[in-house]
């Protein structure tokens, strides 16, 4: 979720689980980045029931805000466009269309090194999972 503050630069966004939200500045800097919430590897936290129907209590919402001018960006996408591309390379791009093919492109790349890959292991190839994004010029 993200709200544009009446009459302020100010922008609030809230999330939980797997998704990432981003500000991009009109000169391509990234502004804001926020984090997706894990319990474990691949494992985000969940809003559900569990096998009994109880509500899981839901106890780490994130919440992020920044300033922004005329002329920036807001993308907000779940993890199978964000663990597939690079900030940076975000950063350039302005259509979703766009950053959900090369998130795409990358997950069926079984060489390409990724922000999920662990460089350490020495990982590489894409992730394919889930993938969408929306993108809003304020």
């Amino acid at each position: 979720i993200a709200q544009r503050i009446p009459d302020t630069s100010t922008i609030k966004v809230w999330g939980y689980g797997d998704s990432t939200a981003m500000l991009v500045g009109a000169d391509e800097t990234v502004k804001l980045l926020t984090k997706d919430h894990e319990v474990a590897r691949n494992l985000p936290f969940q809003i559900s029931h569990d096998e009994l129907g109880n509500d899981l209590k839901v106890d780490e919402i994130f919440s992020y805000s920044g300033q922004y001018v005329p002329g920036d960006t807001l993308m907000v996408m779940s993890d199978g466009v964000s663990d597939n591309v690079w900030a940076r390379t975000l950063a350039r791009m302005k259509s979703a269309r766009q950053i959900v093919s090369l998130a795409l492109k990358n997950a069926n790349d079984p060489h390409v090194h990724v922000p999920y890959n662990r460089v350490d292991k020495g990982e590489r190839g894409g992730k394919m999972d889930d993938m969408s994004c929306v993108v809003v010029q304020l």
